[in-house]
């Protein structure tokens, strides 16, 4: 998958491609998906990451320099991204990601307990629906607030946005995905997850 991931991006930036193509196509965009499938197998049966706060506040460094690093050079969205920074961009990001993951996970053994208040976790469950639902709560809040010119429009047109992506996020967690959680939990599971409650 990385190596379809890398001749995907290599295809599309030969070809002059702009970043938003590239953004968008899954094929180009498999590290991330190769990421995740890594750590679980690696982690499989490994109830928690005990590496202490010392290790998980480097994990952090390095997972938001990694990602600014990316944001500063690599110029993925720009009209027409460079080789090099197609090239390396996506899985220094996937990279970085795996870093942060790495920094919080099991951290509340490790002396951060309070990321395991329910609303954290809570935000957790919902994760998924607030990045596949914020596009739509960005539109949505725009087509509600087209004709209101006022100072502070654009404020007001962020927060409607953010309070749409959560109220779709959280409709999606309860009537879409835990239904769908629970049949893979007592029909599907080869290697158990969280559970959908």
């Amino acid at each position: 998958m990385l190596v379809l991931a890398a001749l995907a991006r290599l295809i599309l930036l030969l070809k002059h491609e702009g970043g938003e193509p590239i953004w968008y196509d899954s094929f180009a965009r498999l590290d991330s998906i190769v990421c995740g499938i890594l750590l679980a197998v690696i982690f499989h049966g490994c109830p928690t990451l005990r590496v202490g706060l010392a290790r998980r506040l480097a994990f952090l460094l390095v997972g938001i320099s990694a990602w600014l690093i990316v944001g500063r050079y690599c110029g993925l969205l720009d009209p027409v991204p460079t080789l090099l920074g197609g090239m390396i961009g996506y899985p220094l990001m996937s990279l970085g990601g795996v870093a942060i993951f790495l920094s919080v996970w099991g951290a509340a053994q490790d002396g951060l307990p309070f990321l395991k208040y329910s609303w954290l976790v809570y935000f957790g469950k919902i994760s998924y629906g607030l990045y596949a639902y914020h596009f739509l709560g960005l539109e949505l809040s725009q087509r509600l607030l087209i004709g209101y010119h006022h100072a502070h429009a654009q404020p007001l047109s962020w927060l409607c946005s953010l309070a749409i992506t959560f109220s779709l996020a959280a409709a999606s967690f309860k009537w879409l995905e835990s239904p769908f959680l629970r049949l893979k939990r007592t029909r599907f599971t080869y290697i158990p997850s969280g559970a959908a409650s």
